[in-house]
């Protein structure tokens, strides 16, 4: 059986696998995809990774972030925002959470498991309460919120741009100890989750 887990991106250091990562994205992407982390930049996006879980962005935003791995490949990454009520935009646009999943892989369900457990992370640290935002046209991080009990809390006009006033962001809150309690019933029930594109902000 497959073993699935995360790790901090500061616990990371097989720049190979990372590699690997990005030419997901790469091939399905080639034309707009551009790798936030190469050989090249790696001792700088190491630093950017240590400022901006000590809040030292211009938003002050604590994010921890993590890889998603399956058994010993990358196969997606994560966040958790300590924070995210500092900051006008990120409380209401983006939340505790982010994830995204490598192409191969989506529309399988490890969205929905990548969230799960973040989830977990922010119960270790003392979380109650997770918010997610997502837009209403993103289908599958609905699912993924849903699945993982978020109850919609309101839907706010816009995403925080002016190219997106147009768009619609929905706002999720989660109880995260009845969330972990309700997916390991649902696992243990071998409920299968599927989304198809795996990612939000």
């Amino acid at each position: 059986m497959e073993n699935f887990y995360i790790t901090d991106v500061l616990d990371m250091f097989d720049i190979d696998k990372i590699n690997e990562y990005n030419q997901e994205f790469l091939n399905a992407y080639p034309d707009s995809w551009k790798p936030f982390v190469t050989k090249e930049n790696f001792s700088e996006y190491l630093s950017e990774m240590k400022k901006a879980r000590s809040g030292e962005a211009e938003d002050k935003v604590k994010e921890i972030f993590y890889w998603f791995i399956e058994d010993d490949k990358i196969i997606g990454s994560g966040s958790i925002r300590l924070n995210p009520e500092i900051d006008e935009y990120c409380r209401i646009y983006s939340g505790h959470v982010f994830y995204q999943i490598v192409p191969s892989k989506r529309g399988k369900g490890y969205g929905t498991l990548l969230c799960h457990l973040l989830l977990e992370k922010m119960n270790e640290m003392g979380y109650e309460e997770a918010i997610i935002s997502c837009y209403d046209t993103n289908k599958s991080s609905i699912q993924i919120i849903t699945a993982n009990g978020g109850k919609l809390l309101e839907i706010v006009n816009g995403d925080g741009t002016k190219e997106g006033k147009e768009k619609k962001t929905l706002r999720y809150k989660i109880n995260i100890k009845e969330s972990l309690i309700n997916f390991d019933n649902l696992n243990n029930q071998n409920i299968i989750r599927n989304e198809k594109n795996d990612n939000m902000g």
